[in-house]
């Protein structure tokens, strides 16, 4: 008796937290980075069954121009030329997790022939390593837990919440036992920072990845972001008036979520 009733209370505790994922879920977050010039801009993280979908909204970074990459052109006097990168679209960043064929699939852009395209990036979720430490502290009403990583060239200190046991969070973050509500590298130059949820939430429509542009896996985004800088220089010669070949150095300022892959 004494163990149907050890039993009944498990069920009874766990049962609201079965119902997320066939509810579904909507958590608010405020992204901070440094490749934004570290303006706070509100994102959302929806998820409802093995799926989730992360977005930045930059409807308040689209007032803003912003720059990309500084190239400096030097023959007898120095130039200096600044490349548009403005947001075309209002929201960015955007990131597709399935639980259940470990997929992410994500929307960005690449740079070809002077132009830049959108395109959608598949890959493996993988397995992030993670380091759970025994350090707890409050964000909102819910308790959390510390962990640590090294995620594509940054080292992160992230909080999650086992009060919400859902292996999900912001962007590409995945795997823990809760809801990952803060992300910190620990420049400062990537945050995540919790803003509020609500669960259940009625997500009326089915969630779908991102499908705008060519479709690549991520060994080949990687090689167009190694061969950026290369690519950019070739293109700007290119369209130089013949006869006129100067040196031509690239200073990298676009600061990436990524640095490495």
């Amino acid at each position: 008796m004494k163990k149907n009733k050890i039993l009944l209370t498990i069920l009874i505790s766990v049962a609201p937290f079965l119902s997320f994922g066939q509810v579904g879920g909507r958590v608010g977050y405020i992204t901070i980075l440094e490749n934004e010039d570290f303006i706070g801009l509100e994102s959302t993280l929806y998820f409802k069954d093995a799926e989730s979908f992360f977005f930045v909204d930059m409807k308040s970074r689209l007032e803003n121009k912003y720059t990309g990459d500084e190239i400096q052109l030097v023959d007898e006097s120095s130039i200096d030329y600044q490349l548009d990168f403005t947001p075309k679209s209002p929201f960015k960043y955007q990131v597709y997790y399935n639980q259940l064929d470990k997929s992410i699939i994500s929307q960005t852009s690449i740079f070809e022939n002077w132009k830049t395209y959108p395109c959608v990036v598949i890959e493996n979720s993988g397995t992030i390593n993670w380091n759970i430490i025994n350090e707890f502290k409050q964000i909102g009403k819910f308790n959390v837990k510390k962990a640590t990583t090294s995620f594509r060239g940054r080292n992160y200190e992230v909080w999650f919440t086992p009060d919400i046991p859902i292996s999900i969070g912001p962007w590409k973050f995945h795997g823990l036992p809760g809801l990952i509500l803060e992300v910190k590298d620990e420049e400062m130059g990537v945050q995540f920072l919790f803003s509020s949820i609500e669960i259940p939430y009625d997500v009326k429509e089915k969630i779908l990845p991102p499908n705008e542009g060519k479709h690549i896996q991520i060994e080949e985004y990687a090689s167009y972001q190694s061969n950026f800088s290369e690519e950019f220089v070739k293109t700007l010669k290119a369209k130089l008036p013949r006869g006129i070949q100067p040196e031509i150095s690239v200073k990298k300022l676009v600061k990436s979520i990524e640095r490495e892959y």
